[in-house]
């Protein structure tokens, strides 16, 4: 996180955007640079890292944004944040916090896991090793890094979230942990299903070295030697050298398909057969499935196939192993990204694979966004706010309807008005237009006190100069 003081009135905080209409701060040696306006005049702003608001005297005059700064793609800006104690007991208003935003690893691998590029994987890939240096070196002393403190930022880039607590002790040092981050999303780039086998419960009866086993198997097997010799360092003692040369030539090696560590893992994982049981004709109640005896089954989706039978909705696995939810479900979407909203007798709510439920069955309706990871979601019809992939709101101003998200905003209603939201749950526009689109290559089309026109991703009106080229097809 990265907070700042400032005395003074500060007027307006400019958010500058790269090449993809996208916010884009700079690290510069001290903190992330942020443009800004006070007194009419343009400065820029330097937020210090840390948890605390640290004071400035003065305001330095805005200086040239060279190539050294290095972008900072995934941000957050807040205004009026938080009240600041200083020493002497005199509380002031902390005028500007930027956080940076970044993803648990696990998160980031389901949410590019269907990526067709599958870039961010990737560039996340090489952001491992790129830092790894740091860790072999020496000048990073972490010593319980996890699935949870491993976090990635929206384009890829490698944090370390936080620090817990000191008596904790590792299972495994921080090189054979990296090292198992990189083999994780190496093997999801490759091979989606057979990661979804990996962390699911099926498998839960197989250990870590049972699991880098069949990796390496599947490795020598397809001739990926840099994921083989990877998958031999997380288990045992190795030299630092060793973790190092291992991370950066997986990092360079390319994607391929891994049919057979999926085929291992598929039979590792296939239950004995059970008794039949009889099928309730008003309720699916069994622990298994005979899709030729339903009324509908659609394809699958995230490995788990979607039925109907009698007047019940139903999910199994390819083998016909139910999903047990423990209620009749009237209604069920397919499952995207591990989620699934279903609707029982009392109202709607979200499900992942397991069964459990992410947000309970009590709402009038939901909407999965699933290439966003967001929900939109209303208890009693009229007012609607936005939830992450675990079911908490991230939006504190409540709307009267949500459309769909493009390019990182979401439009939404206001009684007769339209404006907009990030899907990170900010309100960046009022709601001030008659009508407004979606955004699409950073444009997007509204109408504003009777007139139409096209508006940036600062809700600027574009120039007479871009209209002409969209109306070309020429941006």
């Amino acid at each position: 996180m990265y907070t700042s003081f400032w005395r003074g009135d500060l007027a307006e905080t400019i958010i500058p955007t790269g090449h993809a209409g996208k916010p884009v701060f700079w690290n510069n040696e001290v903190g992330v640079a942020v443009e800004g306006k006070q007194w009419g005049k343009d400065i820029l702003l330097t937020l210090l890292p840390g948890l605390y608001a640290y004071r400035c005297e003065e305001i330095a005059l805005r200086t040239p944004i060279t190539h050294t700064l290095e972008p900072l793609a995934s941000a957050q800006i807040f205004h009026n944040a938080m009240p600041i104690c200083e020493m002497d007991g005199k509380v002031y208003d902390c005028s500007v916090m930027l956080q940076e935003r970044f993803t648990p690893l696990l998160d980031f691998i389901r949410q590019n896991a269907a990526n067709a590029t599958r870039q961010l994987l990737r560039n996340a890939l090489q952001s491992i090793a790129l830092n790894i240096d740091l860790f072999c070196d020496g000048k990073l002393q972490h010593g319980a890094l996890s699935d949870d403190n491993i976090c990635f930022t929206s384009d890829g880039t490698l944090r370390i979230a936080d620090y817990p607590i000191a008596h904790l002790l590792p299972e495994h040092n921080d090189l054979q942990v990296l090292t198992l981050a990189a083999i994780s999303i190496f093997v999801v780039a490759c091979s989606k299903d057979a990661h979804e086998l990996l962390t699911s419960k099926k498998l839960d009866g197989l250990t870590l070295e049972k699991r880098v086993e069949y990796i390496m198997a599947a490795a020598q097997h397809h001739g990926v030697e840099s994921l083989a010799v990877a998958s031999s360092l997380c288990t045992g003692t190795h030299d630092v050298e060793s973790y190092r040369s291992a991370i950066k030539t997986l990092s360079k090696e390319p994607f391929r398909p891994l049919p057979v560590l999926y085929n291992i893992l598929a039979q590792y994982a296939k239950l004995p057969e059970e008794q039949p049981i009889i099928i309730s004709e008003k309720h699916i109640t069994p622990n298994r499935i005979d899709f030729d005896t339903c009324d509908f089954v659609a394809p699958p989706s995230d490995t788990y196939i979607r039925f109907h039978k009698g007047d019940s909705w139903g999910y199994a696995n390819y083998c016909g192993n139910i999903i047990n939810i423990g209620k009749r479900l009237l209604h069920a979407t397919d499952f995207h990204e591990g989620l699934a909203v279903v609707r029982t007798e009392r109202g709607y709510g979200v499900i992942n694979t397991a069964g459990d439920w992410i947000m309970e069955d009590r709402w009038a309706d939901i909407v999965w966004h699933s290439d966003d990871n967001i929900f939109t979601a209303t208890e009693d019809g009229a007012v609607w706010h936005i939830y992450n992939r675990l079911g908490h709101q991230i939006s504190y101003y409540a709307c009267h309807g949500f459309g769909t998200p493009s390019e990182g905003y979401i439009v939404a209603r206001l009684k007769e008005k339209f404006g907009y939201y990030t899907t990170d749950g900010e309100k960046v526009s009022d709601f001030i237009y008659e009508q407004a689109g979606m955004f699409h290559k950073g444009f997007a089309l509204v109408r504003h006190n009777g007139r139409t026109y096209h508006i940036d991703t600062t809700f600027h009106r574009i120039s007479s100069v871009q209209e002409q080229l969209l109306a070309e097809g020429k941006i």
